[in-house]
């Protein structure tokens, strides 16, 4: 089993959102979240959220799935956010959990 937690921009939720019906992810989790960037950088991987110190406005999602599913929907975000070429691309963890409980 995998947790998935991912972070994008408003702009992107809805898309989102329609990449998790394509893969069909069985349920999520949504939140608002304020976004903040304390210091400027150089570096391309750490450029989360745009070049600004301003908070912008994004969405947390997270998910439970199997491996295959987890594997699967990780390699369609990476594919949007490689095509959309914007300066906040959405970011997925992709986590093994190692017991559950219910």
């Amino acid at each position: 089993m995998k947790l998935l937690v991912v972070i994008t921009i408003e702009e992107y939720a809805e898309q989102l959102r329609k990449i998790f019906k394509e893969n069909k992810v069985p349920s999520y989790s949504e939140t608002d979240v304020n976004n903040f960037k304390l210091f400027e950088n150089t570096d391309e991987s750490e450029n989360w959220f745009g070049n600004t110190l301003d908070a912008m406005e994004g969405k947390l999602f997270f998910t439970f799935m199997s491996d295959v599913t987890a594997d699967q929907l990780v390699q369609a975000i990476k594919e949007f956010s490689k095509d959309c070429q914007c300066n906040n691309p959405i970011r997925v963890f992709q986590l093994a959990v190692e017991k559950y409980f219910i």
